[in-house]
């Protein structure tokens, strides 16, 4: 579906991305909130699991700012 946004804060994404670290054998995670209006990330989470939990608490996050 189609929708055009007109405004900030009208429309979230979230992107989630994870990478590789070497030398300990492990991956990395970063989730995103998007505001789809201006691409400007909104908030993110940054850690080694990108668990239900951690998207819960960086939603937390965005609404309280």
């Amino acid at each position: 579906m189609n929708r055009e946004i007109t405004t900030s804060n009208s429309l979230w994404e979230v992107d989630v991305k994870y990478g590789y670290i070497h030398g300990e054998d492990r991956f990395f995670y970063i989730a995103s909130f998007l505001d789809v209006y201006d691409r400007n990330i909104v908030e993110y989470h940054m850690g080694l699991s990108c668990k239900t939990e951690d998207i819960i608490v960086t939603l937390k996050r965005v609404l309280m700012k």
